[in-house]
């Protein structure tokens, strides 16, 4: 952005503000009082959804994004590399990449660790609340017997083959059952 300031009147919502200089430092965005859809998130930015339902997609970025859903009903399209809290609401976060961070914060939320592909790296979920939140697992053809539960030291670890798919930091793994996961064919972003 070579030290250029740019300003947006926040009254006028037709105005689009592109800006492709990649940053040193994170950039922030942040969305509206509503439901906001925040796409094309790159790489070291800082993203706030504010109150409403929002969508924050990351998939075509290069990581090192942190962002914040705030209140409401928030998804997260995730590539890879990045930090995600979801704050209050049913949070819905699937995992298309790897080596992601994921708070969902209050509620109830769905991590979809696998969407129609196996990560290239296992994501990290920080808060998972068996009984409360769920593992979702979708087009891939599997069912809860066929994944891997191990207890790794304070945190339990589950892969598919020789794959790992999601580190959920302290968790039990014998504290989880069949019914802290579901299971699809496909399932709707």
């Amino acid at each position: 952005m070579d030290g250029e300031l740019y300003e947006v009147d926040p009254d006028n919502a037709g105005v689009t503000l592109n800006i492709d200089d990649t940053a040193p430092a994170l950039v922030p965005n942040f969305g509206s009082l509503g439901g906001d859809t925040i796409e094309g998130v790159g790489s070291n930015e800082l993203t706030f959804g504010g109150a409403g339902d929002d969508l924050i997609d990351t998939v075509g970025g290069t990581g090192g994004n942190r962002l914040y859903g705030q209140s409401g009903d928030d998804t997260f399209i995730l590539g890879s590399d990045d930090r995600a809290l979801g704050g209050a609401g049913d949070d819905r976060f699937f995992l298309l990449g790897g080596d992601n961070t994921i708070t969902g914060g209050q509620d109830m939320d769905r991590f979809w660790i696998a969407v129609a592909d196996i990560p290239p790296a296992a994501n990290t979920i920080t808060d998972f609340e068996s009984g409360e939140d769920v593992i979702g697992v979708a087009g891939l053809s599997i069912g809860f017997d066929e994944l891997g539960i191990a207890q790794q030291g304070d945190d339990t670890l589950i892969s598919f083959g020789d794959d790992e798919l999601a580190r959920l930091l302290g968790v039990t793994a014998s504290d989880l059952t069949a019914a802290d996961f579901a299971f699809a064919d496909s399932v709707t972003i």
